[in-house]
Formats: C-alpha cells, sequence, structure tokens
C-alpha cells in the first residue's frame, strides 16, 4: 500500500493496519468500478499511445478507469505523473479554500 510509504517518498508512514482501517473507511464511502477487459485494451492503447514506461503505467491504468467511465480530472499529490494522459490534473492544495 502506498499510505505505507515513508513521508519523504511521497506516502504517508502509517502502518499496515492504519491503512487498512483508513482503505476501509474509504470503501464505505465510494463505489468502486470493475476491471473489464475494455480497461484492458484502453490502458494498452493509453500506455503505447503516450508511450508510458516504469511506475508510470499504474498512473495511466487509472487515467484508463477514469475516462471509461466519463471521469476526466484526478487529484493527486504528484501531478506531474498524469501530465500527458488526457485528463485534468488537480493538486489537492487546489481544492482547499483560501483565506
Amino acid at each position: 500500500m502506498v499510505a505505507t510509504r515513508p513521508i519523504g517518498q511521497n506516502g504517508y508512514g502509517w502502518n499496515p493496519d492504519v491503512a487498512r482501517r483508513q482503505i476501509d473507511g474509504l470503501l464505505e464511502l465510494f463505489e468502486l468500478f470493475p476491471d473489464t477487459h475494455e480497461l484492458l485494451q484502453r490502458w494498452l492503447d493509453l500506455v503505447t499511445r503516450a508511450r508510458v514506461c516504469g511506475k508510470r503505467a499504474h498512473d495511466a491504468r487509472l487515467v484508463a478507469l477514469a475516462t471509461q467511465h466519463a471521469i476526466d480530472s484526478v487529484v493527486t499529490l504528484n501531478p506531474d505523473d498524469f501530465n500527458g494522459l488526457g485528463v485534468i490534473v488537480v493538486h489537492p492544495r487546489e481544492l482547499v479554500a483560501k483565506p
């Protein structure tokens, strides 16, 4: 789980038990979309077209899932990872009301 990564490596530094509790809470709030053959095809097309390599392939899969379900934006702490993948990229700080 990414949440168990150290804070200095874009994680939360949580132990697996804390991460699991947090994830269980999120699962109660959000709908999960199924993995489908169409998703696999969208992802393969995207990584080929955008010339995606390495860890960024995971981000491209999220974009493929989003676009399959007509979601045009992603919120991420790592906006650069999603540039050029065809979605609107939003950093969480952009969502926080400024005084």
